[in-house]
């Protein structure tokens, strides 16, 4: 399984890079991404997780690579590999839907420039996915019901409340208590759930104050933990041989001091390139001129709904983890999508002092 996370991650990062290539049309930015990509330690470090996460993200980051591509030149193909990129993305992490919804944004609005019927069906395949259809395919095959589970407002719950010590919105066991607690009766979970979930809104809603500093807490906490877990999830599991020296030194010494310091710096500059690259992206916009002039690399940038794609889905990401359960490791893998839009910013950083 750690060589699939592995092969996974290396397969994720390609598609990535040739997003890149895509849509900046800049041999600098295209080799920046994949410098920063190389970089990232923390992904690295992950491979170690046996989970669903890094798979569905590179079955994303594909599936946006060649809706990117069909946008540009049509074709059949793409839609099909969207589709079915999209549907095994869900089957292995439900919140792959979160980029769905960013797909099919980016659909509508490119419908609405150049309409055509394949992406009318695009749309629809991503809203069926979304709609549980991946499950029925497989309750008719198998002929049982998979059923609804634990009612999904229980993650809502969850993320709503303060979870000691000091980890607002973090995963507390809820989602999983209320429905033992409840005799296995999901109707009467989810009477519970509402109720719950009513009597905590009040609670925000009663104390202004209280609920900006929950949100930021929780916000910082995900977003500004710059490990994203990712040495943590291999250090409380068991080992079954002896763990060599230098890894000790990751998990409990000065290895660990290092790689938190080297940590903090890579995420910093990932966020302020991400910036930088979307405060460009808005200036060109803006302009009647919607084309920038690469004079090194004699090549031209088109900034449309295509560049806004991963960071689209990055967004989409902040916002449902700001409701919904909350861990610093479902942010890691939202990172690698802001390192083109960052190799982007640096790369038109440096252009702009070098013209000075």
């Amino acid at each position: 399984m750690l060589g699939l996370n592995i092969i996974a991650l290396v397969m994720g990062y390609a598609a990535i890079i040739l997003i890149a290539r895509t849509v900046y049309r800049d041999n600098r930015i295209t080799l920046v991404t994949a410098i920063l990509l190389a970089l990232f330690a923390q992904a690295i470090f992950f491979t170690s997780f046996i989970y669903s996460n890094i798979f569905a993200f590179a079955c994303i980051s594909w599936a946006c690579l060649f809706l990117i591509r069909w946008i540009n030149h049509d074709g059949i193909i793409p839609i099909i590999w969207i589709v079915l990129l999209c549907a095994v993305a869900v089957l292995v992490k439900p919140n792959s839907w979160i980029a769905i919804i960013a797909i099919s944004i980016i659909l509508f609005f490119s419908m609405l420039r150049q309409p055509k019927i394949a992406k009318v069906i695009c749309i629809i395949g991503c809203s069926v996915l979304l709609s549980g259809g991946v499950q029925r395919q497989y309750e008719l095959r198998s002929g049982i019901s998979i059923g609804t589970g634990t009612p999904k407002t229980a993650w809502l719950v969850m993320g709503l409340t303060e979870s000691p010590p000091d980890a607002p919105g973090w995963f507390n066991g809820y989602a999983h208590s209320v429905l033992q607690d409840n005799g296995m009766d999901i109707e009467q979970a989810g009477r519970v759930i509402r109720n719950d979930l009513d009597k905590r809104f009040k609670e925000l809603e009663n104390d202004p104050a209280k609920a900006l500093s929950f949100f930021h807490r929780k916000v910082l906490s995900q977003w500004n933990e710059p490990s994203f877990e990712s040495v943590w999830v291999s250090k409380v599991k068991a080992h079954k041989t002896a763990t060599p020296w230098f890894v000790n030194s990751i998990y409990n010494s000065t290895g660990g001091k290092i790689m938190d310091a080297y940590f903090e710096q890579y995420v910093q500059l990932i966020y302020v390139a991400f910036v930088l690259g979307s405060l460009f992206h808005i200036i060109r916009s803006h302009k009647k001129e919607t084309r920038f002039v690469n004079e090194q690399a004699d090549n031209t940038v088109e900034y449309d709904e295509i560049a806004l794609l991963l960071p689209l889905i990055v967004f989409g990401g902040v916002a449902y983890h700001l409701l919904f359960e909350a861990k610093s490791q479902y942010a890691l893998l939202y990172i690698p999508w802001l390192i083109p839009s960052a190799a982007s910013g640096l790369v038109r950083f440096s252009d702009l002092l070098h013209r000075k």
